[in-house]
C-alpha cells in the first residue's frame, strides 16, 4: 500500500480541507453571543465590489474580527479534533486507497469511479449556512 502522502487523491483533499479552513466565512456573533437574527444586525465589510456584495467581518465561530474561529474540512458543517481521511464525511475506502464520494470531478479520486461534478458547497454542506447563526456571504468554491 502506498504511503498516505503519496496517493494523490490525500494530497488533494488535504488541500480542499486547507481552503475550506482559509474560505468559510460568516458574520460576527453579537458580543453577548446571542445570534444575528436580520441583516440590520449584521456586521458586515463593504469591499467596494460592482456586485455590491457585503462580506462577513469574521469567520464562523469567531467572535471578534481577529479570532480565528471554527475549522472544518470542506463540505462539513460540524468541528472535529482530527481531520483526516477516515473521519471524512465525503469519504469511503477502496482497495485500501481513500476515495470521495461527493464533490468529484475526477473519477480516479472518486469512489468506484464515481463523478458528480459538484465544484461549490451545496447549502446543506455549508458550515456558514447551516450554522444558522449568520447570514452569510462567503466564498462558494476556492
Amino acid at each position: 500500500m502506498k504511503k498516505l502522502a503519496e496517493n494523490p487523491l490525500f494530497v488533494f483533499l488535504s488541500g480542499l480541507i486547507l481552503i475550506a479552513v482559509v474560505c468559510v466565512a460568516a458574520g460576527c456573533k453579537k458580543e453577548n453571543n446571542v445570534p444575528k437574527a436580520d441583516a440590520d444586525d449584521f456586521d458586515y465589510v463593504d469591499l467596494g465590489l460592482p456586485s455590491g456584495t457585503l462580506w462577513a467581518k469574521c469567520n464562523v465561530g469567531a467572535n471578534r474580527p481577529e479570532d480565528v474561529g471554527d475549522y472544518f474540512a470542506w463540505g462539513e458543517t460540524e468541528t472535529k479534533d482530527k481531520y483526516d481521511w477516515k473521519n471524512y464525511k465525503y469519504s469511503a475506502v477502496e482497495d485500501n486507497i481513500y476515495k470521495l464520494n461527493k464533490y468529484c470531478t475526477d473519477s480516479s479520486m472518486g469512489f468506484d469511479g464515481f463523478v458528480d461534478g459538484l465544484t461549490v458547497l451545496e447549502p446543506v454542506d455549508d458550515a456558514a449556512f447551516t450554522n444558522g447563526d449568520y447570514i452569510p456571504q462567503y466564498p462558494k468554491s476556492c
